[in-house]
């Protein structure tokens, strides 16, 4: 998933600039080929959890048929670039996750990572890919289109939401522990 996102955003970002057709169809190529591939597993593996990213890579795929076909390349080029440099603080987030948190403070800590994500975040799919919000009716003539971009930007939403609450449960957790640690303190001092 990290090395579709960052090999994506890096060829779309390339064959954009450089209005080069063959880097972009070959950037449109892998990632069909991944969210094709990422439906297969989560559907084999029946990962109850993932289902949902099974309508996002439907949508996705029918929004990069439209790259394909040029029609609205510049804007779709942009949400899919923002859509996917959104995700670059996850990876690392996960990472850091899986291998645990060798230090409370600073800029090795899990918290600082999380909170730079939902940042991150909130930059590229709320504000910048939310600039097109009001205008992508206007911009397709295919209803099922027009109600992808919403779809993914409502799921986006949603997911900075499940962020947003996993920083909140950190701190909510970490001073009801706290104080827990403190009454126990208290009440062994208390009974010397």
């Amino acid at each position: 998933s990290a090395f579709h996102s960052v090999l994506c955003t890096l060829n779309f970002i390339i064959a954009f600039y450089l209005e080069n057709t063959n880097i972009r169809l070959y950037s449109i190529f892998f990632s069909c080929s991944y969210f094709i591939y990422d439906s297969y597993f989560i559907l084999l593996k029946n990962y109850k959890a993932d289902q949902v990213f099974i309508i996002h890579h439907l949508v996705t795929l029918h929004v990069i048929e439209y790259l394909f076909n040029g029609l609205n390349y510049d804007i779709l080029t942009r949400l899919v670039i923002c859509g996917e440099l959104s995700n670059f603080p996850h990876y690392l987030v996960y990472h850091k996750m899986k291998v645990g948190n060798k230090e409370e403070h600073g800029f090795n800590s899990i918290k600082f990572w999380r909170h730079l994500q939902m940042a991150w975040f909130v930059l590229f799919r709320v504000i910048l890919y939310g600039q097109y919000f009001t205008s992508i009716y206007t911009l397709f003539n295919d209803y099922i289109v027009i109600l992808g971009c919403y779809l993914l930007y409502f799921m986006g939403i949603y997911w900075g939401y499940g962020q947003f609450k996993g920083i909140y449960k950190d701190y909510y957790n970490k001073e009801k522990i706290t104080r827990v640690e403190n009454t126990i303190v208290q009440k062994e001092v208390k009974s010397e």
